[in-house]
């Protein structure tokens, strides 16, 4: 090891050359500012990044192992041998980077081992070569076995066990958001056509919520699969065809909020029963014969060429389904001749159950059209170069693009994370003596893995955190102890240790899954706890263990006391305020929503309505010019609607405008409710002079948005079909 530093000796002192004590750096260049602005800039940029949380997290936790080493003066650089350096000199392979990246550490094969592979190591390229070759020798089984697994299930999905790949899984998933569907639209068809309201709408409530989040599986596992086609130097026609079929059970599964309405809403009063007695049977039948043809039709997603027996019955089923479709339009005409605010919930269960019907016709006709040899459904292969370069792209534009970095709740830029941190990586770098090293990066990396969100919370969080951690590094020497009855190397040694080690990490990962108030203490003991339970067997009281671990408690009680005092000091944005800006925020994005309904209930008052305004409906081609007339009769602002709702003749590209608002108001109606949690007054430590959030108003307030959300979203379906069928 060569030192960058040692303190100055008393003969250095006497010739002059120092002051005894002080370092004496190596090279005269040294600077150790630029070791911090290099660990402070990495960790800026790392914070004001928009990557996932455990990146970042994750991210600048080994950043500060790494540069803690690095710019420590009592450390050195290996002089790395002239055999290991590699690329002309530039790398040697026995740097801590490339023995992280090939856990192990990098062995260079001898030249008869690489000769012996058909690999040339002659010439000035000897070494590269050489590390080539391992290098490559210890990744090629990655591809190699999932081209085995590809090719094997070229043919189908026949195994049900095999479920590896995503367009597997994402196919799976398919199928079991159809089944649950079913289930659904059976279940609120018996429901609606009752005579009484029953606990069985909560039971649909929750069903209809859980359903959203697996639609989103399906697309993420989609989206994600691209790459896997890509190994067989070809774009898969199957992927294709799912993620068509995944867009109309999407629409399916996006106008179940509004049957969730309806359900939760329907009072059974007025009209209802003579209503619905009628309507019942064609209801229930359509719902059926809908569900049980998306089904079928997702059973030939991978079958090359549909066969003319199941070809057959799909359009069998697809021409029932016209019928029905044509009988209960007119059976619906004949017992609600026209628009009744009474029968309001019905009516939109009647269109919903009509709408599923139309998308799974519309998708046994693709299935129908599909033949995956057909030229047609054959794309270049040079595509999954492109699709590379647009994922890079994405995720470079998604990381760093401004809006997304400066967004209302992006969590790791807040000042006091940084502030924490800096604050600690200093006093890692100067304090030295009791529990605390210098240059330890404990602290700071520690600190890193647990920055916080909201100063109203903190205290409750940095509590569970300093819990969690702490249990995390104490458990481990309690259970050791325990272990230590046992001879090291025997079997009953061996067999408590997995034992125990198992039962340590499913009690409190089961704890982290099951647990909301204090799932995160069971993650960090799990997490923090892991480590320490692997170490080697000693005989004897370990007095250095313990020493470790005693310092590295204090050294994290130490961090989390900074944090908690940054936190109290800078006052950061409490989740009240944050929950009032983003229910504003979602009031203005939701203006176009509110026009929406405010139309849809303006045109459910019939004809009188109309009359009474003057206006008079257009024929359908000018269907947007009237649209706009009687948004402004309302009285609502043009100006705010056009912002989503664009000047075009084109009904599809408003439909587009329209549904780009509502993603966006989904959005942040989520990130609304993340909130709910954190501003609950129960979770303030002790009750301050600002008057106490009103939880209750605020969720009330969220349901109601999301009911005109879910109205819009049957406005869309509707402006849908229209767009399709008549333009």
């Amino acid at each position: 090891m060569l030192e960058q530093a040692h303190e100055c000796t008393a003969a250095e002192a006497a010739a002059e050359e120092c002051i005894e004590g002080d370092l004496v750096y190596k090279s005269p260049g040294y600077a150790q500012w630029i070791g911090w602005l290099d660990t402070l800039g990495v960790l800026f940029l790392f914070m004001m990044s928009n990557s996932q949380i455990n990146t970042i997290k994750f991210g600048m936790s080994w950043h500060f192992y790494f540069m803690m080493e690095f710019i420590d003066p009592k450390n050195g650089r290996t002089l790395c041998p002239e055999s290991e350096l590699v690329f002309g000199s530039m790398v040697c392979v026995t740097e801590p980077l490339v023995r992280i990246s090939f856990p192990g550490g990098v062995r260079l094969p001898p030249k008869e081992e690489a000769k012996s592979s058909g690999m040339d190591v002659g010439g000035a390229g000897d070494d590269s070569a050489r590390v080539l070759f391992c290098c490559t020798g210890d990744i090629r089984a990655v591809p190699a076995l999932q081209f085995e697994e590809l090719q094997a299930d070229r043919d189908g999905m026949k195994e049900a066990g095999r479920k590896t790949l995503h367009p597997r899984k994402a196919f799976q998933d398919m199928i079991s958001t159809m089944g649950t569907v079913s289930k659904i639209w059976e279940e609120a068809v018996e429901y609606i056509c009752g005579t009484s309201r029953t606990a069985k709408r909560f039971h649909l409530e929750a069903k209809i919520d859980a359903i959203s989040q697996m639609n989103l599986n399906v697309a993420a596992n989609l989206k994600a699969a691209w790459w896997e086609s890509a190994l067989l130097a070809r774009f898969e026609p199957r992927r294709q065809i799912m993620m068509q079929f995944q867009s109309n059970i999407a629409d399916i599964v996006d106008i179940l909020p509004a049957v969730k309405s309806c359900v939760l809403n329907e009072d059974f009063s007025g009209k209802h029963e003579e209503f619905v007695r009628p309507l019942h049977p064609q209801l229930q039948a359509m719902v059926q014969e809908a569900t049980a043809l998306t089904e079928l039709c997702l059973s030939a997603t991978y079958e090359k060429q549909i066969n003319e027996i199941m070809k057959s019955a799909i359009l069998q089923s697809k021409t029932h389904i016209r019928k029905l479709q044509r009988i209960l339009v007119k059976d619906y005409k004949n017992y609600c001749p026209k628009p009744s605010d009474d029968l309001a919930d019905e009516t939109i269960m009647v269109f919903s159950v009509s709408f599923t019907a139309r998308k799974a016709a519309d998708l046994a006709q693709r299935v129908i059209e599909w033949n995956e040899e057909d030229t047609k459904w054959r794309c270049w292969r040079g595509d999954n170069v492109l699709l590379l370069v647009k994922g890079a792209w994405e995720g470079l534009r998604n990381t760093w693009a401004p809006g997304k970095i400066f967004s209302y709740l992006s969590v790791p830029q807040q000042p006091g994370n940084f502030a924490g941190i800096t604050i600690v990586f200093f006093l890692a770098i100067r304090m030295n003596g009791y529990v605390f090293t210098s240059y330890t990066p404990i602290m700071p990396a520690t600190l890193a893995l647990l920055i916080s969100q909201y100063q109203s919370t903190a205290f409750t969080n940095n509590l569970h955190r300093l819990l969690g951690v702490l249990l995390g590094k104490v458990l481990p020497l309690l259970i050791l102890s325990g272990l230590s009855i046992f001879d090291c190397g025997s079997k009953m040694r061996s067999a408590a240790a997995f034992l125990a080690i198992w039962l340590y990490v499913w009690v409190f990962m089961y704890m982290y899954f099951t647990s909301q108030t204090w799932s995160l203490v069971g993650c960090l003991i799990a997490g923090f706890g892991v480590y320490p339970l692997l170490t080697t067997c000693t005989s004897g009281l370990n007095t250095d263990l313990f020493n470790t671990r005693y310092c590295e408690l204090g050294q994290i009680t130490m961090a989390l006391a900074v944090q908690l005092l940054v936190d109290s000091l800078l006052k950061r944005e409490g989740p009240e305020a944050a929950a009032d800006a983003r229910l504003d925020r979602n009031d203005k994005e939701n203006d176009v929503e509110s026009q929406a309904v405010a139309c849809l209930s303006f045109l459910s008052q019939g004809s009188e309505a109309f009359q009474t305004l003057g206006l008079t409906i257009e024929p359908l081609p000018g269907w947007a010019k009237w649209f706009r007339t009687t948004l402004k009769t309302l009285g609502t602002h043009q100006q705010d609607w056009f912002m989503f709702w664009p000047h075009t003749s084109s009904p599809k590209l408003q439909h587009q405008a329209l549904q780009k608002a509502l993603n966006e108001a989904d959005t942040c109606m989520a990130r609304a409710r993340s909130l709910v949690t954190e501003a609950d007054p129960k979770s303030r430590i002790a009750a301050g002079p600002q008057t106490p959030f009103k939880i209750a108003l605020y969720r009330d307030s969220l349901d109601i948005l999301q009911n005109c959300m879910n109205n819009l979203t049957l406005f869309l379906m509707a402006s849908k079909t229209w767009a399709e069928t008549l333009f």
